[in-house]
């Protein structure tokens, strides 16, 4: 009920059997694309269905060929596979709302279609997902082995945990975005080692310790400083949504124009904002301030966020700690 009228709304998974319920409690007020995968991959000729694919099939092939679509509604069909399969019970009036792109999942039995190429065209395949031992790793090399077509190129346009050294397998895990100095800090949190960078020097990520009753005019000072570097985009990042608004509320007095940035904001209008690790997530800013990073941050999911905050600094890193010592995730 909080998305404006007119917005793109993706959905993903099984929500497809809910569709037509979530589309009429929405008032038709915007546009919905169906995300068509999961089960639906199983969804190919001469495989054998299972129990959860059958009843999708159906419910599918009953909705492009005997349904007139909505305006509003959107199917994509994510295999080229399951758009042959489907090809033969959409209807003309339909056609127009039912697209498809290659996924590509990473499955060795899910050959790669290396028919009818022009010559001199190049097939590229992005994999947008982690690879690790425990996420398709195995299935990945296997399926390299498969690929003997000189055109075919697969990306890698996440974190793998291991290097291919193939020709038609590239691993795009080169940033351009951050400092060299932001770069090796926040691969030391998040262990990663194999993100390379452009050799772009900055200053040197910093480490503040304060106290409850400072660290408010120590974030004014810290922002002040990263105004006067001419930085446009300030963050200051907290742990928690409530984190966030508790901090935001310290400043309500202090004669600066600060945004917090929650789940019921799309955009903010001033250089400075208070948002949490979650609602960072796709964003960057020119300087950030991780705020009170101390022992509170313990856990392996809390690595995680903490990498997910500090990969948000374009030119600019700076952690505080309200207590005597910094979370040992980083007092290395």
């Amino acid at each position: 009920k909080n998305v404006p009228k007119n917005s793109d709304v993706f959905f993903n998974n099984n929500l497809f059997y809910a569709i037509f319920l979530i589309h009429f409690f929405s008032r038709l007020l915007n546009n919905m694309y169906i995300m068509c995968h999961s089960e639906m991959e199983h969804i190919v000729p001469n495989r054998k269905e299972n129990i959860t694919s059958i009843p999708s099939a159906l419910f599918f092939k009953f909705v492009f060929n005997n349904i007139n679509l909505s305006e509003k509604f959107h199917f994509i069909l994510l295999s080229s596979r399951m758009a042959d399969y489907f090809n033969g019970y959409i209807k003309p009036e339909n056609r127009k709302r039912v697209y498809w792109m290659d996924h590509c999942y990473i499955r060795p039995e899910n050959k790669l279609r290396q028919d009818n190429i022009e010559s001199g065209d190049w097939i590229k395949i992005g994999i947008p997902g982690a690879i690790t031992p425990q996420r398709g790793l195995a299935e990945l090399e296997t399926m390299l082995e498969t690929i003997h077509n000189e055109r075919i190129r697969v990306y890698s346009l996440s974190y793998i945990s291991k290097h291919i050294s193939k020709p038609c397998f590239v691993e795009l895990n080169k940033t351009y975005r951050s400092t060299s100095q932001i770069v090796e800090f926040y691969n030391k949190i998040g262990k990663k080692s194999n993100v390379n960078y452009v050799n772009r020097s900055g200053d040197a990520v910093e480490f503040i310790k304060t106290n409850e009753k400072d660290e408010i005019s120590t974030i004014l000072s810290l922002i002040d400083d990263f105004k006067t570097k001419g930085f446009r985009s300030i963050a200051i990042i907290t742990k928690t949504n409530i984190q966030a608004l508790d901090l935001s509320k310290k400043f309500e007095n202090k004669n600066i124009n600060i945004n917090l940035i929650d789940d019921n904001v799309d955009k903010y209008d001033n250089e400075v904002c208070i948002i949490s690790i979650y609602n960072s997530k796709g964003l960057e800013f020119d300087g950030v301030i991780v705020y009170n990073v101390d022992d509170s941050y313990s856990s392996e999911l809390d690595r995680n966020l903490l990498y997910i905050a500090c990969t948000r600094a374009l030119h600019k890193l700076t952690l505080t700690c309200n207590s005597q010592e910094f979370s040992k995730l980083i007092q290395n």
